[in-house]
This record gives structure tokens, sequence and C-alpha cells, in this order.
């Protein structure tokens, strides 16, 4: 048996994930468990097949490297250009400062830490290391151009006031700009608000720390010291020696296993030990140079000042550039049949039909347009594949197709676990009909999906001249996600299921916001359900013609066959039975009612009455029930009311209150 955790609105799905986790680790000890004959204990287990606690941590992770890399990357930038170390330490700091701020303030004010909030930090960390740069490399050139007219502490501060105030407007206006994104509502307020806040918590506290703490490390770091070798020498020995025994006993606690050699982690733990006293022997030998002698500023000017007079000695010529970007980026956003259709109306009024001009017509050809899309697809390492039958699938026909299609997807090699699921629980949350599965696909990672081989130029040559070329141009690349997903529909088509892939959580979203099991649909409104269901499957041959329209499925809505009872009022007045009796036994002997329960300990069990299976999987079973008569005698009810099949709607939708399918 199965089951689903339903979390309530607005909670932490991590949080929830765990206390689910934490509470079957709690029972667990106390499920059944039985000794077989041959000594072995088979024992209930409690098994998820679904646990979206992994793409939690894969999404964080992804997040936190690429916060990380974009530390590095900013703190390479500012040595590169202002080649000083010491410098750098004072615009470095600014970054884990600026992110423990934010975090305390999402802390205070109860912002999660998830995709979006981390997405927010991710986008400021440029803007972070501005603020500092900016204000660094102000107090150095004031420092690095001083003739000896101002005391070290004058430089400092005239360098802090300069910037101070364009700053702090600088970051008012970004701050301001984010205002409409906290007006957002529903998905769109709940989707961005957290990137909204978190990036505005981070670039307030970098300009916060900008005209504050910057200053102050400049003041310590920028100063004109130079010691001797020897002493260089001796501090940097010192400090590589300190480094690499800390790194080293780092790697052996905390990467490495008990189990690794006394060696591992040592080779690397010298190699950082040496670094850091290169790094620690260059800061002290150091020594500020105005920025007319970095050789990196001269080589930018070098390059500048020709191109800045070239630019102001042809204005016009120049301004034509950024206009043609401008409107061939308009192009590629809104297509070209969509910008060029003022010229195009134009010409027409004049009787020149610009389609037939072959440079127009490319255009139109190569430049459609971009797609939009409210949410960018996330890649959850899963699938969820919906299939439908048709209505007129019974409950045994549905358990062999589910039975087939898990097979089936259990033989593809990237399949780690699939798990599928038939109509609905005991539930409103998830309205299905019976013909409806739902079917969870785990891959595996993809560092255990197959390889395909890729033909190279170099395929026919010597094989002692293909292995330089296969380390540039390899011959082999990993099975990609497109690939596993047409093999998978390839398996599992069986004539009368009508298929849908998704993924899970995607496939919730969409179905939230649109009603849909797809990322587009047409709603078709009316009053007669078989019109709906007639122009649902006409649009379905027509968008399957559509380019690039895959699984194009329209709701079958009628087929679903039905027993009907047609209570004959003169037969049943003629024999003395009311309609309510006629009515009671339908429902009882074939629907069957709950008549009381049986109290077992803690446990509950209905007590159900009705006729058994063998008297009612007919139609001829169904047409002797009997009805009690008014004289005391039971009649069959085929006496007093017409039976027979009839075909009707599997499930009626309405919105607005309309009928409506998709």
């Amino acid at each position: 048996m199965g089951g689903v955790v339903v979390m309530r609105y607005g909670e932490n799905p991590l949080s929830v994930i765990k206390r689910v986790k934490e509470k079957i680790a709690e029972i667990s000890p106390g499920l059944p468990e039985k000794t077989l004959p041959d000594g072995r204990v088979s024992k209930v287990k409690i098994v998820p097949f679904y646990d979206r606690t992994g793409i939690i941590y894969e999404t964080m992770d992804t997040l936190r490297e690429a916060l990380t890399e974009e530390a590095i990357a900013a703190a390479l930038v500012v040595l590169f250009f202002l080649l000083h170390l010491r410098s750098s330490l004072a615009i470095i700091s600014t970054l884990p400062l600026s992110v423990g701020v934010s975090f305390i303030v999402m802390w205070f004010l109860g912002v999660d830490s998830n995709i979006m909030s981390l997405a927010g930090l991710a986008i400021a960390i440029g803007d972070v290391a501005d603020m500092g740069l900016i204000m660094t490399e102000n107090i150095y050139r004031h420092i690095a151009k001083n003739d000896g007219s101002k005391t070290y502490y004058q430089c400092v501060e005239e360098g802090a006031f300069e910037v101070g105030g364009a700053i702090v407007t600088a970051v008012s206006n970004t701050i301001v700009s984010f205002i409409p994104v906290f007006a957002l509502t529903d998905q769109e307020g709940k989707l961005f608000t957290p990137l909204a806040y978190t990036k505005t918590f981070a670039i307030t506290a970098s300009a916060i720390l900008a005209v504050t703490v910057v200053p102050l490390l400049s003041y310590h770091v920028l100063k004109p010291i130079r010691l001797s070798r020897r002493r260089s020498l001796s501090l940097a020995t010192l400090a590589g020696v300190v480094m690499t025994i800390v790194a080293g006993l780092a790697f052996r606690t905390f990467v490495l296993d008990s189990t690794s050699p006394a060696w591992q982690g040592w080779p690397l733990a010298l190699a950082t030990g040496v670094g850091t006293a290169l790094l620690v022997y260059r800061m002290a030998r150091e020594r500020l140079l105005p920025l007319e002698k970095n050789i990196v500023s001269r080589g930018v000017l070098k390059v500048y000042v020709p191109a800045l007079r070239w630019v102001l000695a042809h204005k016009a010529l120049f301004l034509s550039l950024p206009v043609l970007i401008v409107l061939a980026g308009v192009s590629i956003w809104l297509g070209w049949g969509r910008v060029g259709y003022p010229l195009e109306a134009g010409f027409g009024q004049l009787g020149v039909d610009l389609n037939q001009w072959k440079p127009w017509s490319y255009l139109k050809h190569r430049l459609p347009g971009l797609g939009r899309e409210f949410m960018p697809p996330l890649d959850e390492g899963s699938l969820l594949y919906m299939p439908s039958l048709v209505p007129a699938g019974s409950l045994s026909s549905v358990q062999k197709v589910i039975a087939t299609q898990d097979m089936a997807i259990r033989s593809v090699p990237e399949v780690e676990s699939v798990v599928g699921k038939l109509g609905r629980a005991e539930s409103a949350l998830d309205p299905a009909p019976i013909g409806m599965i739902e079917t969870v696909i785990m891959l595996k990672p993809r560092e255990q999906w197959r390889r395909v081989q890729v033909e190279r130029f170099y395929a026919g040559w010597p094989g002692w001249l293909q292995p330089p070329f296969r380390y540039v141009w390899p011959d082999e690349r990993p099975m990609t996600k497109a690939e596993i997903l047409a093999e998978l529909r390839d398996k599992t088509d069986i004539p009368g299921v009508l298929p849908t892939w998704l993924q899970p959580i995607q496939t919730r979203i969409v179905m939230l916001q649109s009603g849909f099991r797809a990322m587009m649909g047409v709603k078709v409104f009316g009053a007669d359900l078989k019109e709906i269901e007639r122009i649902g499957l006409q649009l379905e041959e027509i968008l399957k013609q559509v380019p690039g329209a895959t699984d194009v499925v329209a709701d079958r809505i009628t087929g679903k066959p039905y027993i009907q009872f047609e209570i004959n009022r003169e037969k049943a007045a003629r024999y003395g039975v009311s309609i309510r009796d006629v009515q009671d036994v339908i429902e009882i002997a074939i629907g069957g009612e709950n008549l009381t329960t049986s109290v077992e300990g803690r446990e509950r069990y209905p007590i159900r009455v009705r006729y058994p299976r063998e008297l009612r999987d007919n139609l001829e079973d169904l047409e002797r029930i009997l009805v009690p008569a008014a004289n005391g005698t039971h009649i069959p009810i085929a006496q007093v009311a017409d039976i027979s099949y009839t075909i009707g709607p599997q499930e009626i939708k309405s919105e607005n209150t309309l009928r409506s399918a998709t």
C-alpha cells in the first residue's frame, strides 16, 4: 500500500519532510515483523518513492557554488586591476559581511532560504563588490598621488567623503527600483519577493559597509609600509607553516575518512601553505603605485583614449551602432514580423508586397521571436508520467496497463525507481478518475547515464593519431534527458492510452495555475458535453500539426458506461411500492451503506451492507434484486424499473458557470 503526505499551505517543505522522516524513524521499530521458516525476518518497512529533499539540497548547493565562484571572481578582478593584494582584503571582506547581514535580516523578517532568495544574493554579489571597490579605489588613488602635503589620515578621509554620497545615492536608486516587485501578489509575488528582499538586504548592507568598514580597513591595509626582505621571508614562512598544518588537519578531519592513508591530504595542504606564504611575502613587500604607473591601467588607457577620440570625431556614425543593436535585439525578442509590420503595411498601401522580397521573407523566417514562459523549467531529476485511458476502461484494465507500463519504464537503464498510482485517494485534493494514472519516475545521477557515440572527423584515422583530437573533440557524450524521455515515450506507447509527460513539481504548478496537465492548452466552453468533446477532438488533430507540439491530448468526456435504473411509476403504484423504497434498494443493495462501526481498541472498521458481488456483477442478476411490496411480498426490481446500459460523461468540469474541457 502507498501513502501521500499533504503539506499545509505556507509551510517549509524541507522542514516538513525532515519531521516526517523523524516520525517514520520513530514508528519503524513498532511495525509488524514475521520470522520465515528459513530463519529470515520479514519486516514491514516504510520506503519513500518520491522525496523532494534531494532536489532541494542540489539546488541550494548549486547556488552556494555560484555564490562562492562569484566572490572569487570579484576578488580576482580587484586584484587584476589594482595589482595590490592588501587593498583587495578591504574589498573582499564586504562580500561575506554583506551576505551575513542579509541572512540575519532574513531571519528577523522570516524570509526563507530558498531558490529565489539565494538567487537574489547571487545577483547582488557584483553590486556588493562594486561598492567596496569604488571606495577602496578612490582612497587608493588619493594615497598614491599624495605629494606629502597631506597626512595619511586626511588622504583616507577625503577619499571616503568624495564618493560616499555617490555610493548612497546609487544604492538608493537600486532599492527604489525594486518597489514594484514588493507590490506583486499571487504566484508572481511568492516567486520574486524573496529575490527582491535578499538583493535589497545585500546591497543595503554593502553600502553601509562601504562607507563605514571599508574606509577603516583601507586605513590599516593601505599604509605605505615595506618590510625588509629578511623580515618578509620570515613572516611568509611562518604563515605558510601554520596554514599547512591547519589545512592538513582540516582535510584529515572534515574531508577524508579514517581509512585513508596517513599521507593523503598533506600534499594539498602543502600547496595551500606555499600559496599562503607567497601571498604574505607579496603583501609585505608591495608598495602603492599611482594608477598612471599601473601596467593594467596604462594598457586600458592605451585602448580607451584612441577609441574615445574616434567616437567623438564620428558621433553620427557611432550612434548608428547602438540604434542597430537595439533594433536587432527588439527584432530577436518580438520577431521581425511584428517589428517590420508598419513598414510592411505602408508598402502594402502602395501595392508592394514585401513578403515577395527574399531578404524580407528570410528575416521573418529566421527571426520569429523568442518564446515566453512565466517560470523557467527546473530539472527536478525525476519525471511524472500521467497517461489517461479512455473512459470505458475498467479498473482491471487500468491495473493491467499500469503494470505493463511500470515494467517498460523500469527497463530503461537510467531509471532508478518507478511507482504508479491509479485513480485517487479518499481526498478532495486530487479529484482524478479511475482511468488517470500518475507514475513517478526517479532518474539515476547523471554520472550513471549511458554514453552515446559521436561521429567525429578523425574516426577513420589511425588509432595513434586520435587521442589528441579525442581530448578536444570527444567521440562520446552522456545521454541527454530529452533522449531518455524519447525512449520512455517509445516504450510506454500503448493503444488507447493518452500520454502526458512532465515533472512532478512542474505539473502541480501548471495544474494550480491553469487547470491543464500541460504547459499549454486550449479550453472549450459550452452547454452540450458531446459538442464540447467533438470540438476538442478537432482541435487535437489541428494542434498535432503544429511544429514542436508533443503529447497533444484532448479530454475524452463521454464514453463512460453506466447502468441506468428508470423507475416506472405506474408499475410501482400497481404493486404498492413507493419510489423511496425502490431508490433505497438500489442504493443499499448495489452501492452499499455503512450501518455502524466496529471498535477494536484504537482501530475503527465500518460495517457495510450490500449484495455479494456474485449477485450484482451482471445485468441479469441486477434485474432479480427484490423490492418489498405493500402486501409484504417481495418482487424483482425489473417489475417496477427499466434497467439498461447507457453511455455518459466520465467527469463534468465547470468554470464560470459553464461546462468546459481542455
